[in-house]
């Protein structure tokens, strides 16, 4: 089990660091996204679980609305559901562990950004905070439903 310690209580900022501008935009057809796991995170993290709207746009991508008003956003350190948008801190996230500062990091960063611009084309790599450490769950998926 991957763990990746960032803070403490139910809300953690994803792991990775600095924010920067992509300058991104994109296109995502997908109007409603379902959020669900066959692991841990349906459990620790039920509240984040379920059917998303689409119902706006925040750093060039699209944003969605779920239950408990919380939201599924593009921060620049990858996909996330937080209560906030914008916010970065939240319950599920998916992002690169590689460290900004690097060659490697770069080129993931530019594939990870033209290749899954949005959340629903991710095949994997989703993590759920429990406790202010993160949790990869390699059955936590978001799905386009609609």
């Amino acid at each position: 089990m991957d763990i990746f310690t960032t803070g403490t209580g139910g809300l953690a900022s994803p792991p990775s660091g600095d924010e920067e501008e992509t300058g991104l935009t994109a296109s995502c057809p997908c109007k409603q996204l379902l959020v669900s796991s066959l692991g841990e995170a349906q459990h620790l993290q039920a509240g984040a679980m379920g059917v998303y709207k689409l119902y706006s746009t925040y750093n060039g991508r699209p944003s969605y609305h779920g239950p408990h008003s919380n939201r599924l956003y593009f921060l620049n350190t990858g996909w996330i559901v937080g209560a906030t948008i914008g916010a970065p801190v939240g319950f599920v996230h998916n992002g690169s562990q590689v460290r900004r500062n690097t060659y490697v990091y770069r080129k993931l960063f530019e594939y990870f950004n033209f290749q899954y611009a949005c959340p629903y084309l991710i095949p994997g790599g989703w993590m759920y905070v429990n406790n202010g450490y993160w949790y990869k769950d390699d059955t936590l998926v978001v799905r386009c439903i609609a």
